[in-house]
């Protein structure tokens, strides 16, 4: 009897206790719910919309795959964005924010810190990683998690605290990531195990402000606020060590004639890209620089299109130069010429990051603002807007319609296949198409110098493409008025209004005389009807 006793005694208290941590639980989930009212209030919202993005990047995956929104197969529709500590991931087709990378500013918590202790000052998108450095002297991994498990998340891998400033410039591809800090120093790590590649101290005599990294040909090349841009070939690797010999090949900068600087950068460089041995970069002072390492001077042509105004980012192909700069313009460049093609007037602020690919071109600006432009083909209509997907082994009609959510039958219409046992491994099919895409581009392409807003990033689950999106019916009828009005003007000429007025008078008279012939004809018709009739009575 006393153990039964003692027994219950021990089970009253548990439960007393068990009554208290769920009434605190109960108070702290109701203070949470207090605080996310707050948080996500009308307030509280008008704040964070005025609050400007300090980085942004589009995922570097969309460029390599040429479909910048990211429809394409394997194609990445997030983006990520900073301001302060935090960071966050949007999808940039709805503007919706997905997941965050908070930081870690107070850190009244034991262990390692769990996000940035200070402002993130560059970020860098690519696959399923992100990278962010930061002002508090370290770089952040975060892991994207996909949003067909368990939804969207975005938590931190690693954190390296390897660096003696701040971390101001990073860029990664599939093996390397390299990043510049506020020492004149350059880090190169490897994207699996972040071990340490490349240490090159001083490699500037000022900030390293842009980067460039082909681990294809073991090159790395840097841009910095001494008006130079460097190139580091990197050595082989070693069985005994993770590091590897760095050799400067070239250090591209102004020349120098007495006490002027001709022929380069006279002001810090902002950004730089690479493709094979051709180099684009632009600096604050608006200028942009082509270099070909090939050529026995390196320097191949000067654009200043950006008036001093600092050139924020840039992308080049084989025949255009595409640059954003500090007061919202996008600024077309013909690449073989060096001549200004045209100018985009769409953003009040400034161009974060922008991608283009054969037909379509989207930027950012600092105001969360995304746009999204078409590049006009040679019969002035716009690319329509497709999503495909290649056929891979052990996929059917049948799984591509519940992962696209779609049908069968649309799948068949849209790719003109009559029989479903009639497709092969690695067939490119058409699993989505934009119904509204072909009017609503077109017009679009009508003026190229604005675009339409595509959309804007939010802190709150909404869409903003629905609020912001022309009605199908208004579209074409707009389109089909502009292309009536414009072949009217091509095929006919034009008249004066003397020369209206007789034509008009002369088509009455046509038209008067048709009538009396046409009632001249029916009263003879009728006549010989009467007279049949008659005939036929007697």
């Amino acid at each position: 009897m006393g153990s039964v006793k003692a027994g219950q005694e021990q089970i009253g208290k548990d439960i007393a206790n068990a009554k208290i941590r769920i009434s605190n639980a109960e108070d702290e989930i109701k203070g949470l719910e207090e605080e996310l009212a707050v948080e996500t209030g009308p307030l509280m919202r008008k704040v964070l919309s005025k609050e400007k993005l300090r980085c942004f990047r589009f995922n570097a995956t969309n460029e390599a795959l040429k479909n910048v929104v990211g429809t394409a197969s394997h194609g990445i529709t997030t983006c990520f964005a900073s301001a302060g500590v935090n960071g966050f991931l949007f999808d940039f087709l709805s503007g919706a924010c997905l997941a965050q990378a908070v930081g870690d500013p107070d850190k009244n918590h034991l262990g390692e810190p769990t996000g940035h202790q200070a402002q993130i000052l560059c970020v860098y998108y690519i696959g399923h990683r992100i990278y962010t450095g930061s002002a508090d002297a370290s770089l952040g991994v975060w892991g994207v998690k996909d949003e067909t498990i368990g939804g969207f998340s975005c938590s931190l891998t690693r954190m390296l605290m390897d660096f003696d400033a701040a971390v101001v410039s990073v860029v990664a591809d599939t093996q390397w990531v390299a990043c510049g800090c506020s020492d004149c120093d350059v880090f190169v790590f490897d994207v699996e195990s972040f071990a340490t590649i490349a240490h090159v101290i001083s490699a500037h005599d000022r900030t390293v402000t842009t980067l460039s990294i082909q681990s294809s040909n073991s090159t790395v090349t840097t841009g910095a606020a001494d008006n130079k841009i460097k190139v580091w070939e990197l050595g082989k690797a070693s069985q005994y060590t993770t590091r590897r010999n760095v050799k400067l090949l070239w250090c591209l900068e102004a020349e120098r004639r007495g006490d002027e600087f001709l022929n380069g950068h006279l002001a810090p460089v902002s950004c730089v890209r690479r493709v094979a041995n051709e180099i684009v970069s632009g600096d604050t002072s608006g200028r942009i620089v082509i270099w070909n390492l090939d050529s026995d001077n390196k320097l191949l042509r000067i654009c200043d299109v950006h008036q001093d105004v600092a050139v924020t980012c840039l992308q080049f192909d084989a025949t255009r130069i595409v640059s954003g700069a500090s007061n919202g313009q996008i600024c077309v460049v013909d690449f073989a010429t060096g001549n200004l093609i045209q100018t985009m007037h769409g953003h009040q602020d400034s161009v974060l990051d922008l991608q283009f690919d054969r037909t379509r071109l989207i930027s950012m600006s600092a105001g969360g603002k995304v746009q999204l432009w078409f590049w006009q083909t040679q019969d002035g209509i716009g690319a329509d807007r497709k999503k495909y997907h290649i056929l891979g082994v052990g996929e059917t009609l049948r799984s591509l319609s519940l992962i696209y959510r779609t049908s069968i039958q649309k799948l068949l219409q849209w790719n003109s296949i009559p029989d479903s046992t009639k497709i092969y491994l690695g067939q490119k099919l058409i699993v989505e198409v934009d119904a509204n895409a072909s009017a609503a581009d077109e017009l679009k392409t009508l003026d190229l110098s604005s675009s339409v807003q595509f959309g804007k990033v939010s802190y709150e689950n909404l869409d903003f493409v629905a609020s912001n999106q022309t009605k199908s019916k208004d579209v074409e009828a707009q389109w089909a008025a502009q292309r009536l009005a414009m072949l009217a003007k091509e095929y006919f000429p034009s008249l004066d209004d003397k020369d209206f007025n007789d034509a008009k008078e002369k088509t009455s008279e046509v038209a008067k005389e048709e009538e009396e012939s046409d009632s001249e004809d029916d009263m003879v018709i009728d006549s010989i009807a009467e007279d049949g009739d008659d005939a036929e009575g007697e």
